[in-house]
């Protein structure tokens, strides 16, 4: 069917039925129209022919010339063989008449008014003894006709109806296509604007209309000129159609009329005005634009014949003002609100740009941009670190079992008679070393699974000022070692805090640890246990024996250590394993520097 609808003659033979079955409707629909409204659907047919002779007996007018002059009597004609009549005076008296006793198939009674000889009557007669037709005869025919079809006209409005929509859709669907073609493509009569079309359909059916009110035909004719204008401009129409269905299909429609064009032209001289100011900066714009609505007020001034011009041009240029600040204040909105979305470190947040133009909209997709960039640097940075901890976690698992080899060799060593003094040193370097080594291994697994979040957090209710204390005692030694005084200051009432207790007591060694190595001999450390209304804080004070250079974000990044000349012992793990394990547990590490003064605080919610 899709194909049959592109052959010119498939077209060409749709379009003239898709003609004879919309004349067919027009006449089917007239049909029902006369038949409803000369009673064909609720009177029988002799009803409906008795009438109809009533009503031609009484257009003719046949009797009344004759009724008042008996003198003329002589003189009467009828206009059909088929008619006959009589006429009596007052008394029922018979005057005149044609009448001879005729088998009757109709009469009729027709009184006249007073005349100088009385009252007059007159009786017609309709026989069937004339096999000429005649208007009674024919109008006989007529009512059967119709009769006949009363029904019928609804089946053939039916049909066509839908013979009429399987040929329109058969028309539109195939419009524009051509044999052998894909596309749609625009004919000649495609070409012509459309509304130049639509104004020239107009003028031809106004025409046709002025034509036929001035015609003199006869009735015959003039009814067979009116069929023919009427199929030919059912025709027009559809053509019309079908040239809307192509231009619509190609895309065409308003580029194809002449206001269309018109709007075109306009918009390209437009656009370019646009895109040329659009090049100037925005401050250069708004200047721009601040000037004209000057000028034109000022002309408006100097040329303003009264008052009410004045206040006419000051609610035309409000009108325009506060839509427009009201428009930029929006997209200000936006833009904020998308600025400090992304400050906040919202990076899914992103900038609605729909309702924005020009600098608006550019300032909105580089803050989407910049969103887009942050996120890509973190999945980089998140990459790398996911890359470091792995290399670590595989190194370490593979260092770990030549090192355990070497310490349980050293240990063999260190058992047996060495001959001399010097052998014995070298094998205490071994073991010194390769416990620091272990140490750090281990250090370097735990930092691995904490920042990855693989170990396993059981929190519990903490005393925190019992774990405290036991901090200071088994510290004690070391920090006298170490020449420190530590001062431990909490509240008589009890401290509890929600959190796995080997993870909460790794944190307090790692920074006590972290003091004894890196704090200035002969000074106080303090560590306050501070509890508030809905977090609890230990903080940890000491004094740096070396220059404290970095901040206390940096110094909690891995192999960062305080001392830069690395003379210690320490791994730079410790800090970075310390806030590791707080974030497992839902607490907070933070480091703060003032000169040499290092204050470590541990939060956690209460």
């Amino acid at each position: 069917m899709r194909e049959l609808s592109h052959k010119l003659w498939a077209k060409a033979v749709a379009l003239t039925l898709a003609v004879i079955v919309m004349m067919a409707l027009i006449f089917s629909t007239v049909g029902v129209v006369y038949l409803g409204q000369n009673e064909y659907y609720t009177k029988s047919q002799a009803v409906i022919y008795t009438r109809e002779i009533r009503r031609l007996l009484d257009l003719q007018n046949w009797d009344v010339e004759y009724a008042y002059y008996e003198d003329r009597l002589a003189y009467y004609a009828p206009v059909t063989e088929r008619y006959f009549y009589e006429i009596f005076n007052e008394k029922g008296e018979r005057l005149a008449g044609t009448y001879d006793g005729q088998e009757v198939l109709f009469t009729e009674d027709t009184v006249i008014e007073r005349s100088e000889k009385g009252y007059t009557m007159i009786k017609g007669y309709l026989c069937d003894n004339s096999a000429e037709p005649d208007l009674f005869s024919q109008r006989e025919q007529w009512i059967a006709f119709c009769y006949g079809m009363r029904y019928w006209v609804f089946g053939i409005l039916g049909g066509g109806i839908l013979l009429l929509i399987f040929l329109l859709i058969f028309l539109y669907g195939g419009a524009g296509y051509r044999e052998g073609a894909e596309e749609p493509r625009l004919n000649f009569m495609d070409r012509i604007p459309f509304d130049l079309y639509t104004l020239f359909l107009i003028f031809l059916f106004f025409f046709e209309i002025q034509y036929l009110q001035e015609l003199s035909f006869s009735t015959e004719l003039l009814l067979c000129l009116i069929v023919f204008l009427a199929a030919f401009d059912l025709l027009l129409i559809l053509s019309y159609t079908m040239s809307f269905a192509t231009r619509i299909k190609v895309g065409r429609f308003w580029s194809g009329t002449l206001v269309g064009m018109l709007f075109g032209f306009l918009g390209k001289g437009i656009k370019k005005g646009i895109a040329l100011l659009m090049q100037l900066p925005l401050v250069w714009r708004t200047a721009g634009v601040l000037a004209a609505m000057t000028f034109i007020e000022f002309l408006a001034l100097l040329i303003a014949p009264a008052r009410g011009t004045l206040m006419l041009w000051w609610l035309l240029s409000k009108f325009i003002l506060i839509p427009l600040i009201l428009y930029i204040a929006l997209c200000l909105k936006k833009l904020q609100k998308g600025g400090q979305r992304i400050a906040e470190g919202d990076l899914s947040y992103q900038v609605e740009t729909d309702g924005m133009h020009g600098d608006f909209k550019a300032f909105g997709g580089t803050l989407n941009s910049i969103r887009f960039g942050i996120n890509h640097a973190v999945e980089e940075r998140m990459k790398s670190e996911r890359f470091k901890t792995e290399l670590i976690t595989n190194v370490s698992h593979d260092i770990k079992t030549p090192l355990t080899s070497i310490i349980n060799y050293v240990d063999l060593i260190q058992k047996e008679e060495l001959p001399n003094e010097k052998l014995k040193e070298y094998a205490a370097v071994l073991e010194r070393q390769a416990a620091r080594l272990k140490k750090l291994i281990e250090d370097l697994m735990e930092a691995s699974k904490a920042s990855t979040g693989n170990l396993p957090v059981r929190k519990e209710p903490c005393d925190a000022g019992v774990l405290l204390t036991q901090l200071a005692g088994e510290y004690d030694e070391r920090l006298s070692k170490a020449q420190l005084e530590l001062v431990l200051r909490q509240p008589e009432e009890k401290v509890t805090v929600l959190a796995d207790s080997r993870h909460f007591w790794r944190i307090l060694d790692n920074l006590m640890s972290n003091i004894c190595k890196y704090a200035q001999r002969d000074t106080r450390v303090y560590i306050d246990l501070i509890k508030q209304e809905k977090k609890v804080e230990i903080i940890f004070r000491n004094i740096s024996k070396a220059p404290l250079p970095r901040s206390g974000e940096e110094l909690m990044e891995r192999f960062v250590r305080g001392d830069s000349s690395r003379n210690t012992e320490g791994s730079g793990l410790g800090l970075s394993i310390a806030r590791s394990l707080c974030e497992l547990q839902g607490a907070i590490l933070k480091i703060e520097t003032d000169g040499d003064l290092l204050k470590a605080i541990v939060v956690f919610p209460q």
